[in-house]
Protein backbone atom coordinates (compact mmCIF):
# COMPACT_ATOMS: atom_id res chain seq x y z
CA UNK A 1 0.00 0.00 0.00
CA UNK A 2 1.46 3.64 -1.23
CA UNK A 3 2.67 5.58 1.96
CA UNK A 4 -0.22 8.48 2.88
CA UNK A 5 0.99 11.94 1.55
CA UNK A 6 2.63 14.12 3.21
CA UNK A 7 0.42 16.26 5.52
CA UNK A 8 -2.37 13.75 4.66
CA UNK A 9 -4.80 11.86 7.66
CA UNK A 10 -5.36 8.81 7.85
CA UNK A 11 -8.12 8.84 5.21
CA UNK A 12 -6.46 10.69 2.83
CA UNK A 13 -7.59 14.23 4.02
CA UNK A 14 -5.39 17.42 3.63
CA UNK A 15 -5.12 18.48 7.61
CA UNK A 16 -3.11 21.73 6.34
CA UNK A 17 -6.20 22.55 3.91
CA UNK A 18 -8.58 21.41 6.96
CA UNK A 19 -6.13 23.71 9.40
CA UNK A 20 -6.89 26.15 6.88
CA UNK A 21 -10.30 25.94 6.49
CA UNK A 22 -10.95 25.72 10.16
CA UNK A 23 -8.95 28.82 10.50
CA UNK A 24 -11.41 30.80 8.15
CA UNK A 25 -14.22 29.06 9.53
CA UNK A 26 -12.91 31.01 13.13
CA UNK A 27 -12.04 34.29 11.58
CA UNK A 28 -15.62 34.08 10.15
CA UNK A 29 -17.60 33.91 13.48
CA UNK A 30 -15.38 36.61 14.98
CA UNK A 31 -16.16 38.43 11.63
CA UNK A 32 -19.75 37.75 12.64
CA UNK A 33 -19.63 38.33 16.04
CA UNK A 34 -18.28 42.09 15.04
CA UNK A 35 -20.38 42.57 12.53
CA UNK A 36 -23.57 41.84 14.89
CA UNK A 37 -21.74 43.82 18.21
CA UNK A 38 -21.80 47.21 15.29
CA UNK A 39 -25.47 45.96 14.13
CA UNK A 40 -26.42 46.55 18.08
CA UNK A 41 -24.27 48.87 18.27
CA UNK A 42 -25.64 51.06 15.60
CA UNK A 43 -29.54 50.21 16.56
CA UNK A 44 -28.75 50.95 20.08
CA UNK A 45 -27.32 54.29 18.63
CA UNK A 46 -30.19 55.18 16.40
CA UNK A 47 -33.13 54.14 19.08
CA UNK A 48 -30.77 55.96 22.27
CA UNK A 49 -32.42 59.34 22.00
CA UNK A 50 -35.75 57.94 21.48
CA UNK A 51 -35.25 55.13 24.41
CA UNK A 52 -33.73 58.40 26.63
CA UNK A 53 -36.32 60.73 26.60
CA UNK A 54 -39.75 58.75 26.67
CA UNK A 55 -38.35 57.92 30.05
CA UNK A 56 -38.39 61.56 30.67
CA UNK A 57 -42.27 61.63 29.20
CA UNK A 58 -43.17 58.55 31.64
CA UNK A 59 -41.62 60.08 34.60
CA UNK A 60 -43.23 63.07 33.70
CA UNK A 61 -46.45 60.95 33.60
CA UNK A 62 -45.76 59.37 37.14
CA UNK A 63 -45.75 62.68 38.64
CA UNK A 64 -48.87 64.12 36.55
CA UNK A 65 -50.75 60.97 37.93
CA UNK A 66 -49.24 61.70 41.57
CA UNK A 67 -50.49 65.21 41.47
CA UNK A 68 -53.63 63.87 40.58
CA UNK A 69 -54.06 61.52 43.22
CA UNK A 70 -52.61 64.47 45.53
CA UNK A 71 -55.49 66.86 43.99
CA UNK A 72 -58.40 63.97 44.98
CA UNK A 73 -57.45 64.01 48.32
CA UNK A 74 -57.35 67.43 49.01
CA UNK A 75 -60.44 67.91 47.10
CA UNK A 76 -62.40 65.74 49.39
CA UNK A 77 -61.47 67.38 52.28
CA UNK A 78 -62.55 70.19 50.55
CA UNK A 79 -65.72 68.84 50.05
CA UNK A 80 -66.16 67.60 53.35
CA UNK A 81 -65.21 70.56 55.21
CA UNK A 82 -67.98 72.89 54.87
CA UNK A 83 -70.85 70.67 55.71
CA UNK A 84 -68.68 69.17 58.72
CA UNK A 85 -67.69 73.03 60.09
CA UNK A 86 -71.31 74.10 59.73
CA UNK A 87 -72.94 71.66 61.58
CA UNK A 88 -70.55 72.24 63.93
CA UNK A 89 -70.05 75.76 64.46
CA UNK A 90 -74.19 76.07 64.91
CA UNK A 91 -73.79 74.02 68.20
CA UNK A 92 -71.14 76.86 69.18
CA UNK A 93 -73.61 79.17 67.75
CA UNK A 94 -76.21 77.84 70.10
CA UNK A 95 -74.51 79.41 73.38
CA UNK A 96 -74.82 83.20 72.40
CA UNK A 97 -78.66 82.38 71.99
CA UNK A 98 -79.13 80.57 74.67
CA UNK A 99 -77.16 82.94 77.15
CA UNK A 100 -79.39 85.75 76.28
CA UNK A 101 -82.40 83.85 76.31
CA UNK A 102 -81.97 81.97 79.70
CA UNK A 103 -81.05 85.35 81.04
CA UNK A 104 -84.06 87.13 79.76
CA UNK A 105 -86.35 84.37 80.77
CA UNK A 106 -84.78 84.39 84.18
CA UNK A 107 -85.60 88.24 84.60
CA UNK A 108 -89.43 86.99 83.42
CA UNK A 109 -89.38 84.39 86.38
CA UNK A 110 -88.36 87.23 88.50
CA UNK A 111 -91.03 89.27 87.80
CA UNK A 112 -94.11 86.60 87.30
CA UNK A 113 -92.86 85.29 90.90
CA UNK A 114 -93.53 89.03 92.35
CA UNK A 115 -96.59 89.35 90.35
CA UNK A 116 -97.56 86.03 91.98
CA UNK A 117 -98.55 84.39 88.61
CA UNK A 118 -97.12 80.66 88.95
CA UNK A 119 -98.39 79.70 85.96
CA UNK A 120 -96.49 82.01 84.10
CA UNK A 121 -93.28 81.14 86.41
CA UNK A 122 -93.27 77.48 85.49
CA UNK A 123 -94.04 78.47 81.90
CA UNK A 124 -90.55 80.50 82.05
CA UNK A 125 -88.96 78.20 83.91
CA UNK A 126 -89.46 75.32 81.39
CA UNK A 127 -87.88 77.58 78.84
CA UNK A 128 -84.49 77.78 81.10
CA UNK A 129 -84.68 74.54 81.91
CA UNK A 130 -84.44 73.24 78.66
CA UNK A 131 -81.69 75.97 77.52
CA UNK A 132 -79.67 74.64 80.36
CA UNK A 133 -80.09 71.07 78.89
CA UNK A 134 -79.01 72.18 75.75
CA UNK A 135 -75.81 73.73 76.68
CA UNK A 136 -74.98 70.56 78.83
CA UNK A 137 -75.66 68.35 75.74
CA UNK A 138 -74.95 70.43 72.53
CA UNK A 139 -73.14 73.62 73.46
CA UNK A 140 -70.21 72.45 76.64
CA UNK A 141 -69.48 69.55 74.16
CA UNK A 142 -69.18 72.09 71.14
CA UNK A 143 -66.70 74.12 73.09
CA UNK A 144 -64.86 71.08 74.50
CA UNK A 145 -61.83 71.98 72.35
CA UNK A 146 -61.47 75.27 74.15
CA UNK A 147 -61.02 73.39 77.18
CA UNK A 148 -57.11 74.01 77.99
CA UNK A 149 -57.58 77.52 75.62
CA UNK A 150 -55.67 80.67 77.77
CA UNK A 151 -58.20 82.27 79.74
CA UNK A 152 -59.21 85.62 77.96
CA UNK A 153 -62.44 86.04 79.12
CA UNK A 154 -63.44 87.94 81.76
CA UNK A 155 -66.73 87.82 84.19
CA UNK A 156 -67.58 88.84 87.80
CA UNK A 157 -68.87 86.29 90.52
CA UNK A 158 -70.34 88.14 93.62
CA UNK A 159 -68.69 86.51 96.41
CA UNK A 160 -71.97 86.30 98.55
CA UNK A 161 -75.67 87.11 98.17
CA UNK A 162 -76.93 90.26 99.51
CA UNK A 163 -77.09 94.07 98.06
CA UNK A 164 -74.17 95.27 96.59
CA UNK A 165 -72.19 92.06 97.50
CA UNK A 166 -68.21 92.44 96.87
CA UNK A 167 -67.89 91.05 93.14
CA UNK A 168 -64.47 88.73 92.11
CA UNK A 169 -63.21 89.13 88.60
CA UNK A 170 -62.50 85.64 87.31
CA UNK A 171 -60.75 84.92 84.47
CA UNK A 172 -62.05 81.66 81.88
CA UNK A 173 -62.00 80.44 78.34
CA UNK A 174 -65.19 80.14 76.81
CA UNK A 175 -64.91 76.44 77.68
CA UNK A 176 -65.15 76.95 81.91
CA UNK A 177 -67.57 80.20 80.57
CA UNK A 178 -69.76 77.50 79.65
CA UNK A 179 -69.64 75.40 82.84
CA UNK A 180 -69.96 78.53 84.64
CA UNK A 181 -72.94 79.48 82.76
CA UNK A 182 -74.94 76.22 82.74
CA UNK A 183 -73.74 75.50 86.01
CA UNK A 184 -75.50 78.97 87.84
CA UNK A 185 -78.78 78.35 85.35
CA UNK A 186 -78.51 74.98 87.19
CA UNK A 187 -78.45 76.48 90.60
CA UNK A 188 -81.15 78.47 90.16
CA UNK A 189 -83.57 75.98 89.11
CA UNK A 190 -83.60 74.34 92.49
CA UNK A 191 -85.35 76.79 94.23
CA UNK A 192 -89.42 76.20 93.87
CA UNK A 193 -91.73 79.02 93.34
CA UNK A 194 -91.83 80.45 97.26
CA UNK A 195 -88.70 80.98 97.35
CA UNK A 196 -88.88 83.16 94.05
CA UNK A 197 -91.47 84.99 95.71
CA UNK A 198 -89.66 86.42 98.28
CA UNK A 199 -88.55 89.74 97.50
CA UNK A 200 -84.85 89.65 98.85
CA UNK A 201 -84.24 86.46 96.56
CA UNK A 202 -83.00 89.06 94.07
CA UNK A 203 -79.96 89.60 96.32
CA UNK A 204 -78.98 85.71 95.09
CA UNK A 205 -75.64 85.21 94.34
CA UNK A 206 -76.56 83.25 91.39
CA UNK A 207 -78.93 85.21 90.08
CA UNK A 208 -76.70 88.38 90.36
CA UNK A 209 -74.23 86.45 88.38
CA UNK A 210 -76.58 85.61 85.59
CA UNK A 211 -77.96 89.37 85.44
CA UNK A 212 -74.63 91.18 85.48
CA UNK A 213 -72.81 89.06 83.16
CA UNK A 214 -75.63 87.96 80.85
CA UNK A 215 -74.10 90.33 77.95
CA UNK A 216 -70.24 88.84 78.71
CA UNK A 217 -71.27 85.47 78.60
CA UNK A 218 -73.39 86.34 75.06
CA UNK A 219 -70.96 87.96 73.66
CA UNK A 220 -68.06 85.80 74.29
CA UNK A 221 -69.97 82.96 72.69
CA UNK A 222 -70.59 85.26 69.79
CA UNK A 223 -66.84 86.30 69.44
CA UNK A 224 -65.76 82.42 69.62
CA UNK A 225 -68.48 82.00 66.66
CA UNK A 226 -67.09 84.75 64.60
CA UNK A 227 -63.45 83.33 65.22
CA UNK A 228 -64.58 79.94 63.46
CA UNK A 229 -65.92 81.54 60.88
CA UNK A 230 -62.58 83.28 60.77
CA UNK A 231 -60.32 80.16 61.10
CA UNK A 232 -62.59 78.38 58.51
CA UNK A 233 -61.89 80.93 56.14
CA UNK A 234 -58.35 80.69 56.41
CA UNK A 235 -58.09 76.68 56.17
CA UNK A 236 -60.26 77.01 53.29
CA UNK A 237 -58.08 79.73 51.32
CA UNK A 238 -54.93 77.40 52.33
CA UNK A 239 -56.89 75.01 50.49
CA UNK A 240 -57.43 76.49 47.82
CA UNK A 241 -54.09 77.46 47.72
CA UNK A 242 -53.14 74.02 48.01
CA UNK A 243 -55.20 73.34 44.80
CA UNK A 244 -54.09 76.05 42.63
CA UNK A 245 -50.63 75.24 43.40
CA UNK A 246 -51.19 71.29 42.53
CA UNK A 247 -53.03 72.88 39.60
CA UNK A 248 -49.87 74.77 38.19
CA UNK A 249 -47.40 71.91 38.49
CA UNK A 250 -50.06 69.96 36.48
CA UNK A 251 -49.37 72.13 34.07
CA UNK A 252 -45.72 72.52 34.28
CA UNK A 253 -45.84 68.22 34.28
CA UNK A 254 -48.36 68.44 30.96
CA UNK A 255 -46.04 70.96 29.15
CA UNK A 256 -42.93 69.34 30.07
CA UNK A 257 -44.42 65.84 29.03
CA UNK A 258 -44.94 67.49 25.87
CA UNK A 259 -42.19 68.97 25.57
CA UNK A 260 -39.95 65.38 26.31
CA UNK A 261 -42.65 62.89 23.72
CA UNK A 262 -42.10 66.03 21.02
CA UNK A 263 -37.97 65.72 21.55
CA UNK A 264 -38.47 62.31 21.46
CA UNK A 265 -40.44 62.06 18.17
CA UNK A 266 -37.58 65.04 16.91
CA UNK A 267 -34.78 62.97 17.64
CA UNK A 268 -35.82 59.29 16.41
CA UNK A 269 -36.82 61.00 13.00
CA UNK A 270 -33.78 63.16 12.93
CA UNK A 271 -31.71 59.87 13.23
CA UNK A 272 -33.77 58.70 10.91
CA UNK A 273 -33.03 61.14 8.33
CA UNK A 274 -29.61 61.36 8.42
CA UNK A 275 -29.48 57.11 7.17
CA UNK A 276 -31.81 57.93 4.82
CA UNK A 277 -30.57 60.93 2.98
CA UNK A 278 -27.35 58.75 2.58
CA UNK A 279 -29.54 55.86 1.04
CA UNK A 280 -31.02 58.08 -1.29
CA UNK A 281 -27.79 59.59 -2.63
CA UNK A 282 -27.08 56.39 -3.65
CA UNK A 283 -27.22 55.74 -7.54
CA UNK A 284 -30.45 54.56 -9.11
CA UNK A 285 -28.80 51.75 -10.79
CA UNK A 286 -27.80 50.42 -7.13
CA UNK A 287 -30.57 51.31 -5.28
CA UNK A 288 -32.60 49.04 -8.07
CA UNK A 289 -30.09 46.09 -7.16
CA UNK A 290 -30.62 46.61 -3.74
CA UNK A 291 -34.34 46.93 -3.78
CA UNK A 292 -34.10 43.45 -6.21
CA UNK A 293 -32.42 42.00 -3.15
CA UNK A 294 -34.30 43.28 -0.81
CA UNK A 295 -37.77 44.50 -1.26
CA UNK A 296 -39.88 43.70 1.45
CA UNK A 297 -37.08 45.58 3.27
CA UNK A 298 -37.34 48.58 1.25
CA UNK A 299 -41.17 48.41 0.78
CA UNK A 300 -41.41 48.36 4.45
CA UNK A 301 -39.35 51.05 5.56
CA UNK A 302 -40.63 53.25 3.14
CA UNK A 303 -44.19 52.12 2.46
CA UNK A 304 -44.32 53.78 -0.82
CA UNK A 305 -46.58 52.75 -3.68
CA UNK A 306 -45.63 49.74 -6.16
CA UNK A 307 -44.22 52.19 -8.74
CA UNK A 308 -41.10 51.13 -9.70
CA UNK A 309 -39.52 54.23 -11.09
CA UNK A 310 -41.08 56.15 -8.73
CA UNK A 311 -39.58 54.06 -5.92
CA UNK A 312 -36.26 54.85 -7.90
CA UNK A 313 -37.14 59.19 -7.82
CA UNK A 314 -38.62 59.11 -4.46
CA UNK A 315 -37.68 61.98 -2.62
CA UNK A 316 -37.14 62.62 1.08
CA UNK A 317 -39.99 64.40 2.17
CA UNK A 318 -42.10 61.33 0.97
CA UNK A 319 -39.72 58.95 3.26
CA UNK A 320 -40.35 61.18 6.21
CA UNK A 321 -43.73 61.37 5.71
CA UNK A 322 -44.42 57.89 6.50
CA UNK A 323 -42.06 57.77 9.17
CA UNK A 324 -43.26 56.56 12.27
CA UNK A 325 -42.10 59.55 14.18
CA UNK A 326 -43.66 62.09 11.82
CA UNK A 327 -46.80 60.14 10.83
CA UNK A 328 -47.88 59.75 14.83
CA UNK A 329 -46.18 63.00 16.03
CA UNK A 330 -49.63 64.78 15.69
CA UNK A 331 -51.71 61.70 17.30
CA UNK A 332 -49.52 61.99 20.01
CA UNK A 333 -49.43 64.91 21.15
CA UNK A 334 -53.21 65.83 20.17
CA UNK A 335 -53.45 62.51 22.81
CA UNK A 336 -51.30 64.43 25.30
CA UNK A 337 -53.30 67.65 24.78
CA UNK A 338 -56.72 65.75 25.44
CA UNK A 339 -55.38 64.44 28.65
CA UNK A 340 -54.13 67.40 29.85
CA UNK A 341 -57.13 68.93 29.25
CA UNK A 342 -58.69 65.67 31.19
CA UNK A 343 -56.25 66.12 34.02
CA UNK A 344 -56.97 69.62 34.53
CA UNK A 345 -60.76 69.88 34.61
CA UNK A 346 -60.46 68.05 37.65
CA UNK A 347 -58.79 71.12 39.28
CA UNK A 348 -62.54 72.95 38.69
CA UNK A 349 -64.95 71.48 40.75
CA UNK A 350 -62.49 72.12 44.03
CA UNK A 351 -62.08 75.73 42.85
CA UNK A 352 -65.73 76.35 42.56
CA UNK A 353 -66.51 74.07 45.44
CA UNK A 354 -64.57 76.47 47.65
CA UNK A 355 -66.22 79.47 46.65
CA UNK A 356 -69.24 78.20 47.20
CA UNK A 357 -68.74 76.74 50.34
CA UNK A 358 -67.09 79.96 51.25
CA UNK A 359 -69.83 82.30 50.04
CA UNK A 360 -72.27 79.72 51.74
CA UNK A 361 -70.53 79.79 55.50
CA UNK A 362 -70.67 83.36 55.11
CA UNK A 363 -74.37 83.31 54.48
CA UNK A 364 -75.24 80.97 57.14
CA UNK A 365 -72.83 82.83 59.45
CA UNK A 366 -74.60 86.43 59.24
CA UNK A 367 -77.85 84.80 58.64
CA UNK A 368 -77.61 83.00 62.33
CA UNK A 369 -76.37 86.24 63.71
CA UNK A 370 -79.65 87.77 63.17
CA UNK A 371 -81.11 85.01 65.27
CA UNK A 372 -78.77 85.94 67.66
CA UNK A 373 -79.21 89.58 67.61
CA UNK A 374 -83.08 88.88 68.07
CA UNK A 375 -82.59 87.50 71.47
CA UNK A 376 -80.26 90.19 72.27
CA UNK A 377 -83.02 92.24 71.69
CA UNK A 378 -85.66 90.66 73.14
CA UNK A 379 -83.60 90.17 76.32
CA UNK A 380 -82.69 94.05 76.46
CA UNK A 381 -86.09 95.10 75.76
CA UNK A 382 -87.38 93.56 78.99
CA UNK A 383 -84.49 94.64 81.50
CA UNK A 384 -85.99 98.12 80.42
CA UNK A 385 -89.22 97.75 82.37
CA UNK A 386 -86.95 95.95 85.42
CA UNK A 387 -85.04 98.97 85.51
CA UNK A 388 -82.49 96.72 87.71
CA UNK A 389 -79.64 100.02 88.33
CA UNK A 390 -77.40 97.48 90.13
CA UNK A 391 -77.03 96.10 86.78
CA UNK A 392 -77.25 98.89 84.25
CA UNK A 393 -76.16 102.39 84.42
CA UNK A 394 -78.43 105.22 83.37
CA UNK A 395 -79.44 104.74 79.29
CA UNK A 396 -77.19 101.44 79.19
CA UNK A 397 -80.00 99.58 78.03
CA UNK A 398 -81.35 102.30 75.51
CA UNK A 399 -77.68 101.98 74.06
CA UNK A 400 -76.91 98.54 73.97
CA UNK A 401 -80.55 98.17 72.81
CA UNK A 402 -79.78 100.98 69.48
CA UNK A 403 -76.62 99.13 68.81
CA UNK A 404 -78.55 95.62 68.36
CA UNK A 405 -81.39 97.24 66.31
CA UNK A 406 -78.92 98.69 64.12
CA UNK A 407 -76.46 95.56 63.87
CA UNK A 408 -79.82 93.63 63.03
CA UNK A 409 -80.93 96.19 60.40
CA UNK A 410 -77.56 96.08 59.00
CA UNK A 411 -77.43 92.07 58.29
CA UNK A 412 -80.76 91.91 57.17
CA UNK A 413 -80.68 94.12 54.80
CA UNK A 414 -77.40 93.33 53.58
CA UNK A 415 -78.34 89.30 53.21
CA UNK A 416 -81.60 90.36 51.71
CA UNK A 417 -79.23 92.75 48.82
CA UNK A 418 -75.98 90.31 48.78
CA UNK A 419 -73.04 91.80 48.85
CA UNK A 420 -69.52 90.73 47.00
CA UNK A 421 -68.52 88.11 49.61
CA UNK A 422 -72.16 87.06 50.77
CA UNK A 423 -74.50 86.58 47.80
CA UNK A 424 -78.56 87.62 48.70
CA UNK A 425 -80.68 84.85 49.99
CA UNK A 426 -83.02 85.13 47.09
CA UNK A 427 -80.35 83.43 44.93
CA UNK A 428 -81.24 79.98 46.78
CA UNK A 429 -84.62 79.32 44.98
CA UNK A 430 -84.56 76.50 48.13
CA UNK A 431 -85.58 79.26 50.60
CA UNK A 432 -88.52 80.97 48.60
CA UNK A 433 -90.86 79.27 51.21
CA UNK A 434 -89.05 79.91 54.10
CA UNK A 435 -88.09 84.03 53.62
CA UNK A 436 -90.32 84.95 51.09
CA UNK A 437 -93.32 83.34 49.78
CA UNK A 438 -94.17 82.15 53.21
CA UNK A 439 -96.91 79.64 53.94
CA UNK A 440 -95.53 77.85 56.15
CA UNK A 441 -95.58 78.15 59.98
CA UNK A 442 -91.92 78.37 60.84
CA UNK A 443 -92.05 77.95 64.98
CA UNK A 444 -91.50 74.16 65.79
CA UNK A 445 -94.40 74.83 68.22
CA UNK A 446 -96.64 75.07 65.59
CA UNK A 447 -99.32 78.23 64.91
CA UNK A 448 -102.17 76.88 65.80
CA UNK A 449 -103.82 77.92 69.37
CA UNK A 450 -101.53 80.71 69.61
CA UNK A 451 -102.39 83.76 71.59
CA UNK A 452 -103.27 86.50 68.94
CA UNK A 453 -104.36 90.20 69.14
CA UNK A 454 -106.22 91.31 66.13
CA UNK A 455 -106.54 94.74 67.65
CA UNK A 456 -102.59 95.25 66.65
CA UNK A 457 -102.23 93.23 63.65
CA UNK A 458 -101.00 90.08 65.69
CA UNK A 459 -102.72 87.71 63.71
CA UNK A 460 -102.59 84.21 61.86
CA UNK A 461 -101.82 85.79 58.44
CA UNK A 462 -98.54 87.45 60.04
CA UNK A 463 -97.01 84.22 60.78
CA UNK A 464 -97.14 82.64 57.79
CA UNK A 465 -95.36 85.56 55.73
CA UNK A 466 -92.08 84.23 55.86
CA UNK A 467 -88.22 85.17 57.93
CA UNK A 468 -87.51 88.45 55.64
CA UNK A 469 -91.16 90.05 56.54
CA UNK A 470 -91.04 88.98 60.36
CA UNK A 471 -87.39 90.12 60.71
CA UNK A 472 -88.77 94.09 59.47
CA UNK A 473 -91.67 93.71 62.05
CA UNK A 474 -89.17 93.00 64.56
CA UNK A 475 -87.28 96.04 63.70
CA UNK A 476 -90.28 97.75 63.33
CA UNK A 477 -91.41 97.08 66.73
CA UNK A 478 -87.98 97.31 68.78
CA UNK A 479 -87.68 100.95 67.08
CA UNK A 480 -90.87 101.87 68.94
CA UNK A 481 -90.62 100.32 71.82
CA UNK A 482 -87.20 101.71 72.23
CA UNK A 483 -88.33 105.24 71.22
CA UNK A 484 -91.89 105.52 73.07
CA UNK A 485 -90.20 105.69 76.90
CA UNK A 486 -93.56 103.50 77.84
CA UNK A 487 -91.46 100.37 79.12
CA UNK A 488 -93.74 98.20 80.45
CA UNK A 489 -94.72 94.52 80.22
CA UNK A 490 -97.90 94.72 78.85
CA UNK A 491 -96.73 97.40 76.18
CA UNK A 492 -98.00 95.88 72.85
CA UNK A 493 -94.69 96.33 70.98
CA UNK A 494 -93.30 94.09 73.22
CA UNK A 495 -96.16 91.41 73.14
CA UNK A 496 -95.62 91.72 69.26
CA UNK A 497 -91.90 91.14 70.13
CA UNK A 498 -91.93 88.36 72.96
CA UNK A 499 -95.01 86.40 70.89
CA UNK A 500 -92.81 86.72 66.94
CA UNK A 501 -89.33 85.36 69.34
CA UNK A 502 -90.07 81.37 68.65
CA UNK A 503 -91.28 82.02 64.72
CA UNK A 504 -87.88 83.54 64.30
CA UNK A 505 -85.47 81.59 65.73
CA UNK A 506 -87.15 78.48 64.21
CA UNK A 507 -87.58 80.24 60.76
CA UNK A 508 -83.53 81.33 60.94
CA UNK A 509 -82.61 77.92 61.91
CA UNK A 510 -85.00 76.44 58.99
CA UNK A 511 -82.57 79.03 56.75
CA UNK A 512 -79.82 77.49 58.57
CA UNK A 513 -80.74 73.88 57.94
CA UNK A 514 -81.66 74.17 54.13
CA UNK A 515 -78.50 76.39 53.57
CA UNK A 516 -76.36 73.51 55.38
CA UNK A 517 -78.35 70.82 53.23
CA UNK A 518 -77.65 72.47 49.93
CA UNK A 519 -74.30 72.36 50.50
CA UNK A 520 -74.12 69.14 51.35
CA UNK A 521 -75.86 68.03 48.26
CA UNK A 522 -73.78 70.53 46.07
CA UNK A 523 -70.60 69.22 47.26
CA UNK A 524 -71.57 65.69 47.54
CA UNK A 525 -72.25 66.44 43.24
CA UNK A 526 -69.02 68.18 42.71
CA UNK A 527 -67.44 64.88 44.78
CA UNK A 528 -69.07 62.31 42.11
CA UNK A 529 -67.65 64.93 39.64
CA UNK A 530 -64.26 64.67 40.92
CA UNK A 531 -64.60 61.14 41.41
CA UNK A 532 -65.68 60.00 37.70
CA UNK A 533 -62.87 62.83 36.49
CA UNK A 534 -60.61 61.42 38.49
CA UNK A 535 -61.03 57.79 37.55
CA UNK A 536 -61.05 58.45 33.89
CA UNK A 537 -57.75 60.45 34.18
CA UNK A 538 -56.10 57.68 35.98
CA UNK A 539 -56.86 55.13 33.45
CA UNK A 540 -55.89 57.24 30.51
CA UNK A 541 -52.90 57.64 32.00
CA UNK A 542 -52.44 54.63 32.71
CA UNK A 543 -52.90 53.15 29.46
CA UNK A 544 -50.67 56.44 27.86
CA UNK A 545 -48.39 55.05 30.29
CA UNK A 546 -48.18 51.74 29.47
CA UNK A 547 -48.97 51.17 25.86
CA UNK A 548 -48.41 54.27 23.73
CA UNK A 549 -44.68 54.53 24.86
CA UNK A 550 -45.23 50.89 23.76
CA UNK A 551 -46.43 51.57 20.61
CA UNK A 552 -43.52 54.50 19.83
CA UNK A 553 -40.91 52.04 21.00
CA UNK A 554 -41.86 49.35 19.61
CA UNK A 555 -42.23 50.63 16.10
CA UNK A 556 -39.19 52.98 16.10
CA UNK A 557 -37.02 49.29 17.06
CA UNK A 558 -38.77 47.42 13.95
CA UNK A 559 -38.19 51.08 11.98
CA UNK A 560 -34.52 51.35 12.90
CA UNK A 561 -33.69 47.45 13.09
CA UNK A 562 -35.09 47.56 9.49
CA UNK A 563 -32.86 50.07 8.49
CA UNK A 564 -30.09 48.61 9.89
CA UNK A 565 -30.50 45.56 8.06
CA UNK A 566 -30.53 47.38 5.03
CA UNK A 567 -27.23 49.19 5.63
CA UNK A 568 -25.45 45.92 6.27
CA UNK A 569 -27.10 43.85 3.28
CA UNK A 570 -25.58 46.66 0.94
CA UNK A 571 -22.66 44.89 -1.20
CA UNK A 572 -19.53 45.95 -0.13
CA UNK A 573 -18.91 47.36 -3.68
CA UNK A 574 -21.94 49.75 -3.31
CA UNK A 575 -21.62 50.53 0.44
CA UNK A 576 -17.60 51.66 -0.37
CA UNK A 577 -18.86 54.20 -2.26
CA UNK A 578 -20.52 56.06 0.16
CA UNK A 579 -17.94 57.60 3.13
CA UNK A 580 -21.37 58.05 5.10
CA UNK A 581 -22.42 54.37 5.31
CA UNK A 582 -18.76 53.44 5.50
CA UNK A 583 -18.87 55.50 8.77
CA UNK A 584 -22.02 53.55 10.23
CA UNK A 585 -20.86 50.51 9.48
CA UNK A 586 -17.25 50.34 11.35
CA UNK A 587 -18.19 53.29 13.94
CA UNK A 588 -21.42 51.69 14.77
CA UNK A 589 -22.94 55.43 15.34
CA UNK A 590 -24.98 57.57 13.17
CA UNK A 591 -24.33 61.59 14.29
CA UNK A 592 -25.88 64.91 13.01
CA UNK A 593 -23.93 66.86 9.99
CA UNK A 594 -24.69 70.23 10.25
CA UNK A 595 -27.24 70.68 7.80
CA UNK A 596 -28.97 67.39 9.09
Amino acid sequence: MPAPKSGSGLYGVDFQQRAKSVTSSSTSRKEYRRLKARQARLKENLLAPVTKFSMYVRLACLVIMGLLIANYLVSSSLFTAPTAFLNSILDATRGRRASALIAQEIRLMQYWAQQGDADAWAYHRKIVSDEVDGFETRVIPAVFAYADSPATIQILQPKTDGINPPLDVVPVNVYTLARVASQGAANLLVYIFDAWKDASFVNNKDLRQWFINAVRFSDAFNTLTKEALVAYLAGSSSRTVTVIILMLLMVLGILAAGVFLFVTLRHGRKKQNIVLKTLIKIPSADRRRIVADLEEEIEGLFEIEDNQERREQMKLQNVEAKSIFKSHTFMYMVALVVMGTLALSQFIPPLMSGTNSDKTARMIMISNERRYDIQMINYLVNELPAGDTTVWSDYEVQQQLTLRIYGLTTRHRSLLAGTAGVPSTSTVPELDQICRSGGICLADIGCENRPFNISIGFDKDLLYTGVDHLVEVQIEHATKYLMSNSYTYDNPDLYYMMNLQADLADGIRQIDSTLIDVERKRSANFLNITKVLFSIAIVTFVLFYLLIFYVIISAARTQMAMMVTVLFWIPSEISAKSTEIQKYLVSGTVEASEDS
